[in-house]
């Protein structure tokens, strides 16, 4: 998929669960030391715009997915349209707030590779 890097659009290849218009791929937690175990990266598919980056299991990201994407129309193809749904996501964190570390307006962290 292409995600939306600091520079720009960026091809990456990743493992992860697709569902309508947004992405989960599991990403390597080495920004937040204090949560623990790796995380998973909420993905606009369209735009490549990278929503939140959640330090919780599968199941709860997912979850918080449905949340984010039930709250808002996400057809668009524009990243600047994206940021312009921040409410809706304020308002999902709000419920989560110990799943979410990250706006991830900053560099994509390491892509973790499923385990064999």
């Amino acid at each position: 998929m292409t995600v939306h890097g600091i520079d720009g659009p960026v091809q990456v290849e990743v493992d992860g669960v697709v569902k309508g218009l947004f992405a989960l791929d599991p990403r390597e937690n080495k920004t937040y030391p204090r949560k623990r175990g790796n995380g998973w990266c909420l993905t606009h598919i369209p735009t490549g715009y990278a929503v939140r980056y959640m330090v919780c299991s599968l199941a709860r990201a997912q979850k918080i997915s449905d949340l984010i994407a039930s709250g808002a129309d996400w057809n668009f193809t524009d990243v600047a349209e994206a940021k312009l749904r921040s409410p809706v996501i304020s308002a999902v964190m709000a419920r989560f707030p110990k799943a979410f570390v990250s706006s991830f307006d900053l560099s994509l962290p390491t892509i973790v590779k499923p385990k064999q």
